[in-house]
């Protein structure tokens, strides 16, 4: 499907990139300050310390570890600057600014349970301070959504007008179907703070799930354009043009920007990596010696990434190289991961190999695991189950076990984990 551009939409970035820019160089340049406010007590305390002889310690005071972690932000480089605000948290415990900034930092690393532990932190050292709150249910948009929307409100009691937390109510009202609520507060997020990357990426999250792919996109590209130095948005962004927008090529050249281009860590990396390859798997036509040159470069970078061994397994079992594929998915299933392809497809690998019993008991795994799901690969499961039951004599007669309905998963980020 090609995306066609409607510029009568509200959030087109070549409209406003001219705008979007200053206001992010003045936004910016309004944190530092804000930061730098602090650092003037310590350059007092430099001045005094010289002046009574004490010689000057090369350990840097905490605002400036502070704005040193802002800088590094900026610039995409979390695992930088997540050290600086930790030293800085280290110095300044209570510190609600620092706080926020490095909690920031770890949601944007996927680390949104410490990020949590951090808001507690926060709200702890001053409860009259939005900003606790704003992390608290950010941090929790995605996993506990509706504890989300009550730290939310509990923020705006405190101040009605900071965007962060319309944000958070964008997103976790998307995860539990509040989409009128959600789209709402994701244009407020924007009317309050359109210089906020964040706040175009919490908006596209319900226009992705109401169909409004078009605005998603649109949205997105706004968010990578106020900062392209982020992954999440460029993640996100690919991922929306790979599989709704039925344009993987363009996201492929998205990812291959990502890896060329950003400060990521290894593990985003590998990430990109394995979105290239699967993208390139799933390609009309596919290319699957791209696509393994890809995933062996994620492989590279992290021996023991377990969804790079779930899309090799899947590729070389869509190649009829079954034997293959059940030696890695077995390395799939070792590492930890959990998705059903590495119990699905393998039994089914071992069906067409004529291993019955390891065919029989490995799909009842897989069925157990997808519970009451109807997905066209649990379709595959059954029928796999229903060619033991009539070609294999030892398995003549057997019934089919109920599935078990598992327990309740989070919905998964729209950038994919």
């Amino acid at each position: 499907m090609i995306v066609r551009r409607d510029y009568r939409y509200a959030f087109r970035q070549r409209r406003r990139a001219q705008r979007v820019r200053w206001l992010l160089v003045f936004t910016t340049v309004v944190v530092l300050g804000m930061l730098a406010i602090t650092a003037n007590l310590d350059t007092v305390r430099s001045m005094a310390a010289g002046a009574l002889g004490i010689k000057a310690s090369p350990t840097l005071y905490p605002a400036e570890y502070a704005m040193l972690g802002v800088e590094a932000y900026q610039r995409g480089n979390m695992e930088d600057a997540a050290s600086q605000f930790i030293r800085a948290v280290q110095m300044q415990p209570d510190n609600v600014a620092y706080l926020y900034e490095y909690g920031k930092t770890l949601i944007e690393m996927n680390q949104t349970t410490q990020a949590s532990d951090i808001a507690d932190r926060a709200i702890a050292a001053d409860p009259n301070d939005v900003r606790g709150y704003a992390l608290k249910a950010s941090a929790l948009a995605y996993s506990d959504p509706t504890n989300a929307i009550i730290f939310a409100l509990q923020g705006q009691e405190v101040d009605p007008n900071f965007a962060p937390l319309y944000a958070a109510l964008s997103v976790a009202n998307t995860y539990i179907y509040r989409y009128s609520q959600a789209l709402a507060a994701g244009e407020r997020a924007i009317e309050l703070d359109p210089t906020d990357a964040n706040n175009y990426r919490a908006y596209s999250t319900p226009l992705i799930y109401v169909g409004r792919s078009e605005e998603a996109i649109e949205a997105l590209e706004t968010a990578t354009q106020i900062n392209p130095n982020l992954p999440g948005a460029w993640f996100e962004l690919a991922f929306e043009y790979k599989n709704r927008g039925g344009n993987p090529r363009r996201a492929i050249a998205i990812y291959q920007y990502m890896v060329e281009n950003l400060q990521m860590s290894q593990a985003d990396t590998a990430k990109a990596y394995l979105r290239i390859c699967e993208a390139y798997a799933g390609a009309e036509p596919a290319d699957f010696v791209a696509a393994q040159q890809n995933c062996d470069r994620a492989l590279a970078i992290d021996p023991n990434y377990g969804s790079a061994y779930r899309e090799l397994g899947r590729m070389q079992y869509n190649r009829r190289n079954y034997e293959g594929a059940i030696e890695t998915f077995e390395r799939c299933v070792a590492l930890g991961a959990t998705d059903i392809e590495c119990w699905a497809l393998r039994g089914l690998a071992h069906y067409w190999m004529g291993q019955c019993d390891d065919a029989w008991r490995v799909l009842n795994e897989a069925q157990q695991m997808a519970g009451n799901s109807e997905n066209g690969l649990i379709k595959q499961v059954r029928v796999g189950l229903d060619n033991v039951i009539q070609n294999c004599p030892d398995y003549r007669g057997q019934t089919i076990p109920t599935a078990i309905p598992p327990t309740a998963i989070p919905p998964t980020p729209i950038g994919g984990l």
